[in-house]
C-alpha cells in the first residue's frame, strides 16, 4: 500500500496512485487455485467498498455475497433483452411556489421472476462489470424517446435529470452517444440534466472534470446528488461546472431532530448559493421540512410530499412558449 501511494512523474508531473488487496489464505485442505482467487477477489471488493486504499482477508460471509454478485451479474446480461428495466418519474418542485419545475428519470429493474432488485445493489455491479455502459445507453434512448413524446402531446419541454456513473465518462463515448440521441429525437440542449454522485466524481476527478466541463459547454446541466455523503472538497466542487447541488435525504429526514443536521443544511444551502448553484433538497415528506428549507433559501425540493415515483407523467403548461411545465405524476 505504501509503494502504491509514492508518488511517480508522469508526463512531466507527479501522479500517486492507490491499490484495494484482497487476501484469501488456502487452508491447507486440498482445494483449488480457482476457488483460492474468488476467494482473494470477493476480498479485494470488500476492500473497495471500504473506499480502497487498504487490504482485507477473506471471510466466509463473501463468499455469499461474492456468489450473489454473479448472479445478479448474469441476470443483468439479458435484463434489457427481456424488458425488465423500466423507468419511473418523480417531479422536481420550485419551494417558492408549488410548481414542478421538472422531474428526475429513476431505474428500476424487476425480473421475469418477479424479484424487484433497488438500483444501489445492481449499480455498483453493473459499474464494475462495464455493464453500466449498456444499460446508461438503454436509460438515454428511452428518457429521450419520452421527452420527444411529452413536447409533442404539450408543446413544451419538460426538464428530466438522469443518474449517469463516472465509469461512462472514462471515455469519449458517453458524450457522444448523448449527443447524437439529443439530436436524433431534435431535443434542445438543457432539457436533459446529468446527475452525479459525490463519491462517484471523486473517484477519478482530473478526467471527469475535463469531460464534464465538454459537456457543459454544450449546455447540459450538470447536478451534484446525494451531497455531503462524500468526501470532496469546497475547492474541487468550485472547480466542477455545476449548475445544481441536491442535499442528501439522510440530512432531510432530520430536520426537526437533529440541530447539527439543520446547521449542514443551512450551510450547503448557503455554500451553493455563494457558489452560484441552485439547491435540490432531497426526501421532503412532510410540512416541517418544507418550511425549514423554505425559511432557509432551499430552491428546489423533491420527495414523497410532491409525490412518489411513477411510470406514468403529464406535463402540462398554461403556454405552450412560457414554462416552466406543471408536472402530475399519475
Amino acid at each position: 500500500l505504501d509503494s502504491i501511494a509514492e508518488p511517480i512523474t508522469l508526463d512531466g508531473g507527479p501522479t500517486s496512485g492507490s491499490v484495494s488487496i484482497g487476501i484469501a489464505v488456502h487452508g491447507g485442505k486440498g482445494g483449488d487455485s480457482s476457488q483460492l482467487l474468488k476467494n482473494a477477489d470477493a476480498a479485494m471488493y470488500a476492500s473497495k467498498l471500504k473506499g480502497g486504499g487498504s487490504f482485507h482477508f477473506f471471510e466466509q460471509d463473501m463468499q455469499k455475497e461474492a456468489e450473489q454478485r454473479r448472479r445478479i451479474q448474469k441476470m443483468l446480461e439479458t435484463a434489457i433483452a427481456n424488458n425488465e428495466l423500466s423507468l419511473q418519474y418523480q417531479p422536481i418542485v420550485t419551494l417558492a411556489n408549488g410548481q414542478a419545475q421538472g422531474c428526475e428519470a429513476l431505474l428500476r429493474w424487476q425480473t421475469s421472476s418477479g424479484e424487484a432488485l433497488p438500483p444501489n445493489v445492481f449499480i455498483p455491479i453493473a459499474e464494475k462489470s462495464g455493464q453500466i455502459m449498456e444499460i446508461g445507453q438503454w436509460v438515454i434512448e428511452r428518457v429521450c424517446a419520452q421527452a420527444l413524446q411529452w413536447h409533442v402531446q404539450h408543446r413544451a419541454w419538460p426538464n428530466i435529470a438522469i443518474n449517469i456513473s463516472t465509469r461512462q465518462l472514462r471515455t469519449g463515448e458517453f458524450r457522444e452517444a448523448f449527443t447524437r440521441e439529443m439530436q436524433r429525437n431534435q431535443i434542445p440542449m438543457g432539457v436533459v440534466d446529468l446527475e452525479l454522485t459525490e463519491t462517484g466524481v471523486m473517484e477519478n476527478p482530473d478526467f471527469v472534470l475535463a469531460e464534464l466541463h465538454r459537456l457543459h459547454d454544450m449546455g447540459v446541466r450538470i447536478s451534484i446528488d446525494d451531497f455531503g455523503t462524500g468526501y470532496s472538497s469546497l475547492d474541487y466542487l468550485r472547480r466542477l461546472p455545476l449548475d445544481f447541488l441536491k442535499v442528501d435525504r439522510s440530512f432531510t429526514a432530520d430536520i426537526g431532530k437533529s440541530p447539527s443536521a439543520e446547521e449542514l443544511i443551512r450551510v450547503m444551502i448557503a455554500v451553493a448559493h455563494t457558489m452560484g448553484l441552485k439547491v435540490i433538497a432531497e426526501g421532503v415528506e412532510n410540512d416541517a421540512q418544507l418550511d425549514f428549507l423554505l425559511q432557509h433559501g432551499c430552491d428546489y425540493g423533491q420527495g414523497y410530499l410532491f409525490g412518489r415515483p411513477g411510470s406514468l407523467l403529464e406535463a402540462q403548461s398554461t403556454s405552450a412558449a412560457s414554462p416552466p411545465v406543471s408536472l402530475a405524476i399519475v
